[in-house]
């Protein structure tokens, strides 16, 4: 999780701008417990077209492939803090 799925989401998802996801301490992704807790969601909406109303990340440009194969993987391993 730290050397592959973190630096994306830091980068991609504003960790530290709670007005990215709306703030509240469940949306707090500097917590790994919610993104773990998010993991599925997370990884059906960075695969999906750009133009979709739940694409993420959202004012920002698509994830690479790598990047999404990366937390693809991560989350179909069960999300583990390794």
């Amino acid at each position: 999780y730290v050397a592959d799925v973190q630096p994306i989401l830091s980068a991609s998802c504003q960790l530290n701008n709670a007005g990215c996801h709306g703030g509240g301490s469940g949306r707090d992704w500097n917590v790994l417990a919610n993104v773990q807790a998010r993991a599925q969601e997370i990884k059906r909406r960075i695969a999906l077209p750009s133009n979709d109303p739940a694409f993420m990340p959202r004012n920002g440009a698509a994830l690479s492939s790598t990047q999404i194969n990366q937390i693809t993987c991560w989350a179909n391993d069960g999300a583990p803090d390794n």
